[in-house]
């Protein structure tokens, strides 16, 4: 039988508490994407992966995969003084994470202050040299419950556009000023 379920594939996976514990959630989260890059079968074959947090889904996956430069898309924080990515939703080459964000999570240290979003947007940063893997051409609509804080994504459409056109301008804004600095 064909269907959307014949290329599910399940991976156990048990983290390192006391690491976790010691380092925070985004430690955890590093080790379970290594894990998941070094053992699926799907991963091994793709040249490009999208990470997205449990509990979610992005309503527009397909445009966000249409306008995928093929390089790397992370949504930042505060497209004007940016200081993080947000790690709910991105899209990367996998050659590129690997090369570049696959041990970086080894550097996270929660309970300082220093989270894994901070730890990928330095790299991000120190790698490429620019934000141009902050594409501004789209803004996933999220949806869903966060596992960690609670917080409830179900935005409307008006308020997405408005989000959408927001992030865009912020994002021109922000690239003006690195420009003219």
């Amino acid at each position: 039988i064909n269907s959307v379920f014949s290329n599910v594939e399940v991976l156990y996976f048990k983290n390192d508490d006391a690491l976790v514990s010691l380092k925070g959630k985004g430690f955890g989260e590093g080790q379970i994407i290594k894990y998941a890059l070094q053992e699926s079968v799907y991963l091994k074959s793709a040249e490009h992966f999208i990470k997205l947090t449990g509990k979610l889904w992005v309503s527009n996956i397909l445009e966000c995969e249409e306008k995928y430069n093929g390089f790397a898309y992370f949504m930042i924080d505060n497209p004007i003084k940016p200081l993080k990515v947000d790690t709910k939703f991105y899209i990367v080459q996998k050659k590129f994470f690997n090369n570049t964000l696959l041990e970086v999570y080894e550097s996270v240290d929660d309970l300082n202050g220093y989270y894994l979003e901070h730890a990928y947007f330095e790299q991000l940063i120190n790698s490429t040299g620019n934000c141009n893997v902050f594409s501004g051409h789209f803004y996933p609509e999220i949806f869903g419950l966060s596992g960690s804080t609670g917080k409830s994504y179900a935005p409307d459409l008006k308020k997405m556009r408005t989000k959408n056109f927001k992030y865009k301008l912020k994002l021109y804004i922000g690239t003006l000023l690195r420009i003219f600095k």
